[in-house]
């Protein structure tokens, strides 16, 4: 009895391991060390090859946008974006 409470409860930290590491590959936060504050985000749309980053400053960094190739960078006051849609990866034949 004892064995399968024990192989139930590590099942159970493996898909929350497994689970954890999934979500975090689509979402991440990233914090100030000294002040443990929000500091940027994250974010890949599930399946779709497009990625957002949001990263906030401490300085203003103005207003507008760049594009290059296929990434769109934005300046919204202290808060800096990048909009990035992945290629595909060419196969080269051997």
């Amino acid at each position: 009895m004892r064995n399968i409470i024990t192989s139930i409860i590590e099942t159970a930290r493996v898909l929350a391991s497994d689970f954890r590491d999934r979500i975090k590959s689509h979402f991440d936060m990233f914090f100030e060390p000294e002040t443990n504050a929000l500091h940027s985000v994250y974010f890949r749309m599930p399946w779709t090859r497009v990625e957002l980053f949001i990263e906030r400053s401490s300085v203003n960094v103005g207003f507008g946008y760049e594009r290059d190739g296929g990434n769109l960078e934005f300046f919204l006051g202290k808060v800096r974006g990048v909009v990035s849609i992945e290629t595909k990866a060419e196969t080269q034949a051997v």
